[in-house]
């Protein structure tokens, strides 16, 4: 099968446009580096959802083709990472939180914040926090003034660990439909 090539400048090498490498090594990466692969891939604009579902349809052989998809899906969603994903499949799913948008923006006091998951009817925010990222003492300073600045606006933030998103699902999803209704 022949695949698009296009000259990599810097080496001046062929090799293949993002969404295909992607779509062809796919299923020989590691849980980890599928999820890197393809959210790095699209968060950092190497290539698009649509370039990836255009290699998919011009490769008829790929190699864990069913997950490739389902994690396609679940950018266009709008999740950004492999914890917002599994919040998306496994915790906030369905229908108390159809109304969730994904990645909102908004700009408070001229700071502008992407909201992992946002109810604009009750005016709530839920963040998916991985370890990795918001382990830092720094991090989690720029967290609290966060959800201090939201809160000015009338924006409640509700923080999940990575943990109980894979460990605790159902704990989860009770505590944010339970604040949906609250402040509904």
């Amino acid at each position: 099968m022949t695949y698009p090539i296009t000259a990599v400048k810097r080496a001046g090498l062929p090799a293949a446009p993002c969404a295909y490498a992607i779509a062809q090594a796919y299923g020989d990466l590691t849980e980890s580096e599928r999820s890197d692969a393809l959210f790095g891939s699209v968060t950092r604009k190497l290539c698009t959802v649509r370039e990836l579902r255009d290699a998919l349809a011009a490769m008829p052989r790929v190699k864990a083709r069913r997950e490739l998809v389902a994690r396609i899906e679940a950018v266009e969603a709008g999740a950004e990472s492999w914890l917002e994903e599994r919040a998306l499949k496994d915790a906030l799913t369905g229908r108390p939180f159809d109304s969730l948008i994904r990645q909102h923006r908004i700009v408070v006091e001229g700071q502008a914040f992407r909201l992992d998951m946002y109810d604009p009817f009750t005016r709530t925010a839920i963040e998916a926090d991985s370890f990795r990222w918001h382990a830092g003492d720094q991090q989690r300073l720029r967290d609290i003034r966060r959800d201090a600045l939201l809160a000015t606006i009338g924006i409640q933030t509700i923080r999940l660990s990575s943990r109980d998103l894979i460990e605790n699902a159902d704990w989860c999803r009770a505590m944010v439909q339970l604040a949906l209704t609250a402040r509904r």
